[in-house]
């Protein structure tokens, strides 16, 4: 898969997200260096004013975070130093993303569980996250794109 832009929408067009290619580049490069295992991080961008989520960074797993062959479990070391950074630049917290290594990159149960925990999360400033998951294997990388909304809804963008 080619580092470039990614543009997704919802089928209505409500929802509309651009992952930047640096973006892409750092979450691939992360994915590939955990080989068989999960990993994940934190995707960090803004609203544009035609109303697009633009994710222009991805952090790597933060320092703790559990990971393994079946789960990720992303710890916060470090990221409400750099969220506060960001958003000083009008840059903020947008959502997750996450590997499926050898598998779909479909959201789990358990990802359904966390992503609508967090848009029901006053603390997390972000009523509609975005979960990214990249799945397959080296040679055959899928990503997803999923808008969690605070009454439980998942929508998938394509």
């Amino acid at each position: 898969m080619a580092e470039a832009d990614i543009h997704a929408e919802s089928a209505d067009a409500r929802f509309r997200v651009t992952v930047e290619a640096g973006a892409i580049c750092l979450i691939l490069s992360n994915t590939r260096a955990a080989k068989s295992r999960e990993t994940g991080g934190i995707l960090i961008g803004h609203i544009d004013s035609d109303g697009r989520a633009v994710i222009r960074e991805a952090t790597g797993k933060p320092r703790s975070s559990i990971f393994g062959w079946y789960t990720f479990v992303r710890k916060t070391s470090g990221l409400a130093a750099l969220l506060k950074k960001q958003w000083r630049e009008n840059q903020y917290y947008l959502g997750e993303w996450h590997s499926h290594p050898s598998a779909p990159p479909t959201p789990s149960g358990q990802d359904r569980s966390t992503m609508r925990a967090i848009a029901g999360d006053n603390g997390y400033c972000c009523p509609e996250p975005i979960l990214l998951i990249v799945g397959g294997r080296d040679d055959s990388r899928e990503i997803s794109i999923t808008v969690f909304l605070r009454n439980g809804q998942a929508v998938q963008l394509r």
